[in-house]
């Protein structure tokens, strides 16, 4: 295969701290294929996986809660990309919300992303940023459960994805209202500081978290963590965290 690169080009393979010739070993790989991995055996205890007795285990637990409480142990987060994978089938009908006849969409879905739209708007009760979402809408002067009645959907969409509203479209993962914890909900990010003050606390009440991110995303996780921070450091845990971005090459 000849390919010939523009000046262009050039210039955004050299930005992202690569090389022609890894471009064109890409290019390679995706014309020739993936091949499959060829299995052996599924690992079973005794055949690849090793179980340890509770005799071994002890000395194990002992010597990591003896790192931990040095401040020798660290979490670490990969990164948080953006969640419009997630919100996929959503933003197709968003996209198209001025032409779908919203009066026959729950009798007659014309694809599968109406199909998952109409599976959404049944349990979005559920979902961890109800809350959020029917706060946002009463900003607009709307009622979620009368958006919800009287169909008007585009105006929930507008409130979730764009910015706008809460712009989850846009977002990182790690931003979302993500998990109910009785009577609030968590981003991931408060997750991890969760998490972290259980298993990485050390005997100085520290607790040191990595966070890898996109340039794009690194303000906002570190505005959201000093926004909850004060919240979570309430027990007397402290949160030492540190952030690195990805490297374009790695793309």
């Amino acid at each position: 295969m000849t390919l010939i690169f523009r000046d262009g080009d050039q210039q955004q393979i050299a930005a992202h701290g690569t090389t022609e010739k890894a471009i064109l070993d890409q290019i390679e790989t995706f014309r020739r294929g993936f091949p499959f991995a060829q299995l052996d055996r599924p690992c079973t205890p005794g055949d690849g996986v090793t179980v340890l007795s509770p005799q071994d285990a002890e000395p194990l637990e002992a010597r990591y809660a003896e790192a931990v409480s040095a401040g020798r142990v660290q979490k670490v987060v990969p990164a948080s990309g953006a969640a419009s994978r997630m919100f996929k089938s959503l933003l197709a009908v968003h996209e198209r919300a001025d032409v779908i006849d919203w009066s026959q969409l729950k009798t007659m879905p014309q694809d599968q992303d109406e199909r998952d739209f109409l599976q959404f708007v049944e349990g979005i009760q559920h979902f961890a940023f109800y809350d959020a979402l029917r706060e946002q809408l009463s900003q607009q002067r709307l009622c979620l459960d009368t958006a919800l009645e009287q169909g008007q959907y585009k105006a929930i969409l507008d409130a979730l994805l764009m910015p706008s509203g809460l712009n989850y479209a846009s977002l990182p993962k790690a931003l979302l209202h993500f998990h109910h914890d009785g009577d609030q909900s968590r981003t991931p990010l408060e997750e991890h500081l969760v998490e972290a003050s259980t298993l990485v606390q050390d005997r100085h009440r520290a607790a040191r978290l990595h966070f890898t991110v996109s340039p794009d995303h690194c303000e906002l996780m570190m505005a959201h963590l000093e926004h909850i921070r004060q919240h979570y450091e309430q027990t007397g845990v402290r949160f030492e965290v540190s952030w690195s971005t990805q490297k374009l090459s790695t793309d």
